[in-house]
């Protein structure tokens, strides 16, 4: 994984990490089938909220020394996904109070969402470029067959 901001990873990853356990003791009982970031590009603060809307963590990345090169909003973006889908692969998002399909968006002030960082479904089966090629020549190979 080529890492663009090192603080950035660090601390966002250890927030996904303290809200996930924080939400499990905090809410016993309760499920999480969304989480919500808004990311205030003026200030500089992160705030995190559950499927409800309720404000569930919050950190100024200026106070962790995160800072960004040019457009600090494209830069979190590219490095959430890039977080995020590693902590899916570590299995971070695998608890019981957590609800698949399980999203993580960034939103606006409103809380409507301005970008889909990440999109966890059990039953959805990844495509990657192996699975695609394999699939086209297995394709081909019918067609040829159903053809002869």
């Amino acid at each position: 994984m080529k890492i663009k901001n090192e603080n950035l990873h660090t601390v966002f990853k250890s927030v996904i990490i303290e809200v996930l356990d924080n939400y499990e003791a905090s809410q016993p009982g309760d499920t999480l089938s969304d989480l919500f970031i808004r990311f205030n590009e003026e200030t500089g603060i992160l705030t995190l909220f559950d499927d409800m809307g309720k404000n569930i963590f919050s950190v100024d990345l200026n106070e962790k020394d995160v800072s960004f090169q040019n457009d600090s909003k494209r830069e979190f973006i590219y490095s959430a996904k890039e977080i995020l889908n590693a902590l899916e692969k570590e299995g971070v998002f695998n608890k019981e109070y957590i609800y698949k399909p399980f999203t993580v968006n960034l939103v606006d002030e409103n809380l409507v969402i301005q970008e889909e960082l990440i999109f966890i479904d059990d039953n959805t089966l990844p495509l990657n470029n192996d699975i695609l090629e394999t699939l086209d020549k297995e394709l081909d190979d019918f067609f040829n067959r159903l053809m002869n």
